[in-house]
């Protein structure tokens, strides 16, 4: 007999079809692992067994199944002797065909083979108490007891995943989620091992949250299964062509066999996860039913998982430790420095930046020190140089007509070499850059040589300091990209989690712990207005315990409420707006300040959230935390007017 459910025959050929009476079924079905409160062997039970209430059927209608196996004339009937369960004691014994008793091992392997008395609870066809009755009836009491086992674990497993929906609903962080839905399939699959490989795009990977593993799309066993996009059983992976050691030797190295089952979203049918199922001992047929139950309930599971905003942290937190050395300009321009000054054998070597927008030069060398800025007119020599684009080889620095006492003047009576750096990769060759010498050593010049020199090493060097602020560029613009997406995450997160609040206490709480955290507020208030827009109250000033009742005119906060404008002020206290008798009270200085309104569902302002003092590198609000604010301020608009409604 196959392990693979493709050779299995069709339900039709296995049993009896007398009508559906699956609502019948499926009131006990629902009763977990008791199934319904189904009994011990041969049918024995309280008063509630479904055996023995259809055993009694039986003989109150005292129907001979003999002579309805005969009864080929009835429309719909097969004859029993078509099912491949054939045991003593059954209708086909009597009819002379003679056939050894299974064992009841065999009972269980032949109900995993063909799971034909629950397929149609997954299928959706039409489910046949009769099949259930007819086969049971059939078994003596070890035989019995062997079946109603491995059937009840069967449903036991089809109710572990219709669970799934249920229990996982509230969990929407990939990193919490999916180890735990690995967990509850792999009680539903027994024996086996499951492990979600999440699709991350962005990364071109499928990643283990579990396992802190990634595979490539289009490596290895689970790479070919992305691609592929559909259900592949592999019996002996490590013999498939889709086998690859690197990726796949840590997890299907030793297994008899591994199913790989993508699944895709529902709406977008973008790849969303790859579930591999791997085991040591063959897949059935019911495993496959079970495989195909499953499908139906993650893709809508799995679409709904978002990369948690601590992934992202984490990223960044990687990122910084692995880049932050090379994004340091100081050290790479000091070698670039100290290369120069070994190749003209030079007092001092200096590295100059063109910042055409601002119209400066940005600086740093050994003979320097910290960064320092200046505008082009007062950058001398070396300024000269950029704008020229010619290199420039004099004797003594003072005598050039662009000699400058701020940059040249520690050199004034030395020589000085300078060339151009030329950014080769950009469309019009752009100088960002001047190479600059100063004090030739032993000599009162430098030397045509030095010149020649110079050139080369400036070249070699823009291209080095070009290719780095490229670089630089780029992983900045991703720390600002994942940096945005942590944020939104997070907004999105605080959306859901407010949605489910009506208690108006939690909900201040919570919307002063979420805004806050959201823009990096040291402490924040939220005012709502009352009935008749006289006054704006707070009952929640995150960092005091202070209650707070305000003349919807009065302050920075009754200006936003009353206009409806929102207010970002650098410091408060040049703003005659604010009071700042609180600040006097309590020894708290207020500095910055962002006000928001909080918009209801008539379109009026029905609260102000206000955030106090920018903590971090910013002093204060960026135009980044007033976009998230007035969509944070949405949701909060939103669960307000639901809070009131449930009062």
């Amino acid at each position: 007999m196959s392990n693979f459910p493709g050779d299995s025959p069709r339900k039709s050929a296995l049993s009896p079809m007398f009508g559906s009476r699956s609502n019948i079924f499926a009131s006990n079905a629902g009763a977990g692992p008791a199934f319904g409160g189904f009994g011990g062997g041969g049918g024995g039970g309280d008063d509630d067994n479904i055996f023995d209430r259809i055993r009694k059927m039986e003989m109150e209608q005292k129907q001979d199944d003999f002579s309805i196996e005969q009864d080929t004339s009835t429309r719909g009937l097969l004859p029993l002797s078509s099912s491949k369960f054939m045991f003593s004691g059954s209708q086909g014994s009597r009819m002379g065909i003679s056939q050894a008793p299974p064992t009841p091992q065999e009972i269980i392997t032949r109900l995993n083979d063909d799971p034909y008395l629950v397929r149609g609870l997954v299928s959706g066809e039409n489910f046949s108490l009769d099949d259930v009755y007819r086969y049971f009836t059939s078994l003596p009491g070890e035989l019995f007891n062997a079946a109603l086992t491995e059937l009840t674990e069967q449903m036991r497993k089809l109710s572990i995943i219709d669970s799934i929906s249920s229990n996982m609903g509230q969990l929407q962080d990939v990193e919490i989620s999916i180890p735990a839905l690995e967990n509850t399939l792999t009680s539903a699959f027994v024996g086996k091992q499951i492990i979600i490989w999440y699709n991350v795009p962005m990364a071109k990977a499928l990643f283990s949250p579990t396992h802190k593993w990634r595979v490539e799309p289009g490596k290895g066993i689970v790479g070919r299964a992305a691609e592929r996009q559909k259900r592949r059983i592999l019996s002996n992976p490590k013999e498939s062509e889709w086998y690859n050691a690197e990726s796949d030797s840590k997890f299907f190295e030793s297994v008899t066999c591994v199913v790989c089952s993508p699944i895709a979203d529902p709406l977008t049918h973008q790849l969303i996860a790859v579930v591999t199922v791997t085991a040591k001992s063959a897949w059935t047929a019911f495993d496959t039913l079970l495989m195909d139950h499953a499908e139906s309930k993650l893709p809508h599971l799995l679409a709904t998982l978002k990369i948690s905003a601590s992934r992202i942290r984490s990223t960044l937190a990687i990122l910084s430790s692995a880049t932050g050395a090379e994004l340091k300009q100081r050290p790479l321009i000091s070698n670039a420095c100290q290369s120069l000054k070994s190749a003209l054998n030079c007092e001092v070597a200096q590295i100059f930046f063109v910042n055409w927008q601002r119209g400066a030069l940005e600086f740093y060398g050994s003979g320097v020190g910290k960064k320092q800025r200046l505008p082009l007119a007062q950058g001398g020599i070396a300024a000269f140089v950029a704008q020229d684009g010619n290199l420039v080889n004099i004797p003594v620095a003072s005598q050039h007509p662009h000699f400058s006492k701020i940059v040249d003047d520690e050199y004034r009576s030395r020589p000085v070499i300078a060339a151009p750096m030329i950014n080769e990769s950009s469309a019009n060759h752009e100088i960002f850059g001047v190479a600059v010498a100063r004090g030739k050593r032993g000599s009162m010049t430098f030397t045509e040589h030095d010149a020649i020199s110079l050139e080369s090493l400036s070249a070699v060097i823009a291209r080095t300091l070009s290719n780095f602020q490229r670089y630089r560029s780029d992983v900045l613009n991703l720390k600002r990209v994942l940096t945005a997406q942590d944020h939104y995450i997070e907004l999105l997160t605080t959306a859901e989690s407010l949605s489910s609040v009506i208690n108006k206490d939690q909900l201040f709480e919570m919307i002063m712990l979420r805004s806050r955290k959201l823009v990096s507020a040291d402490r924040c208030s939220l005012f709502t207005t009352d009935r008749n827009r006289e006054y704006l109250l707070s009952k929640v000033a995150s960092g005091t315990n202070r209650s707070i009742v305000l003349p919807i005119s009065h302050g920075i906060a009754g200006h936003v409420a009353t206009t409806g404008q929102l207010l970002n002020i650098p410091d408060a206290y040049e703003d005659p707006r604010f009071n700042k008798d609180v600040d006097l009270s309590t020894g708290y200085r207020t500095k910055s300040i962002l006000c928001v309104p909080i918009i209801g569902r008539a379109e009026q302002v029905i609260g102000v959230t206000q955030m106090i003092n920018k903590t971090g590198e910013a002093t204060q609000f960026t135009p980044g935390d007033v976009d998230l604010m007035k969509a944070f301020n949405v949701f909060c608009g939103i669960a307000l007017s639901n809070a009131k409604s449930f009062r």
